[in-house]
């Protein structure tokens, strides 16, 4: 990818809200809910996510944002807004069905902007607590870990409020296209977040505009994979695993995160693709085909998961016909 338009790209990714953390989160009172019910901020933490009928990645988050509903019950309540018409918002909640589980409500423009006043994108996720001030946003992808800490009582404020700082200066980094000051401000940000996933990609994006496979490796290498979710470690065993960029696959990190996620998770068929792209990768197709047939048992229904079994299969049938033409 030409370095301009990769630029461009991680600028999207690194959403900062306008909103600071110890900001009082805007009320929801004249929301119109098509699902569920108005959050009570001093009731509970509260998740509300930002998002659009439109938005591909939005669909993706919601199953994620149900599991979480169900995981944290009456501690957590979670809620999607969007400003566009309530008939548009209520027929995809209609035809979304069980896969969402947590309130849906439709606001104003106003309220909207609000929220997402500096940012980018959608989804943006942002956490309130009891008191009503908002402690943490960004993508929903990164909620597990932030509500487990929220709720648990060791959320480092102030450790949030550094990484904000640090992500607003990223943001503006990137504005100037300067290599050696992006990774600098991705460095600083890794060293408070070495799981932080924007920071990963704006640091990978300079090691390989400047050929630099060794810090490349290095803020991989110093991330604690015990400490992951088993999500988040399979995110980035597979970024990791299908670089197109083939020195910049660093085999070993992937492994160690994608053998994590399936031993977090071992019913996942997802990770289990995972794991069985790392296998592939590294040479060991009877590993690969055995993985890609767990992922298939526990999601029979996914035909790109065939697709690859197959693919596996052909690998093994024509290594045995050139070893039996040599013998």
């Amino acid at each position: 990818m030409h370095f301009l338009a990769s630029i461009v790209s991680l600028i999207c990714l690194v959403n900062v809200s306008g909103l600071n953390i110890g900001d009082m989160a805007p009320a929801l009172e004249d929301t119109l809910w098509i699902k569920g019910s108005a959050p009570v901020f001093e009731k509970q933490f509260t998740v509300v996510e930002v998002w659009a009928t439109w938005c591909s990645v939005c669909r993706f988050e919601a199953s994620h944002l149900t599991r979480l509903q169900q995981f944290y019950g009456e501690s957590v309540k979670i809620v999607g807004i969007s400003d566009e018409p309530s008939s548009d918002i209520a027929r995809y909640v209609r035809g979304m069905g069980d896969e969402i589980g947590y309130s849906i409500g439709k606001v104003s423009k106003e309220l909207r902007s609000l929220y997402m006043k500096g940012v980018d994108g959608i989804p943006q996720a942002f956490l309130v607590n009891q008191e009503g001030f908002m402690i943490w946003s960004g993508h929903p992808m990164d909620l597990d870990e932030i509500l487990d800490k929220a709720l648990a009582g060791t959320l480092d404020i102030k450790k949030l409020k550094r990484i904000s700082g640090l992500e607003k200066k990223l943001k503006e980094t990137l504005n100037t296209g300067n290599l050696d000051v992006i990774g600098q401000v991705a460095d600083a940000l890794l060293m408070e977040d070495p799981v932080h996933e924007r920071a990963l990609d704006v640091r990978g994006v300079v090691a390989k505009r400047q050929k630099d496979t060794a810090a490349f490796r290095a803020m991989y290498d110093r991330i604690d994979v015990a400490g992951l979710r088993g999500e988040k470690a399979n995110r980035l065993a597979w970024k990791l695993v299908t670089d197109k960029n083939l020195p910049f696959r660093h085999l070993k990190a992937a492994l160690e995160l994608a053998a994590h996620s399936v031993k977090m998770e071992p019913e996942n068929g997802t990770f289990a693709v995972t794991y069985a792209r790392v296998q592939y990768c590294m040479g060991n197709i009877r590993e690969a085909i055995k993985w890609q047939k767990t992922a298939i048992a526990f999601d029979p229904f996914e035909p790109a998961f065939d697709a690859t079994l197959q693919y596996y299969l052909e690998i093994e049938d024509l290594r045995r016909s050139e070893k039996a033409s040599h013998l």
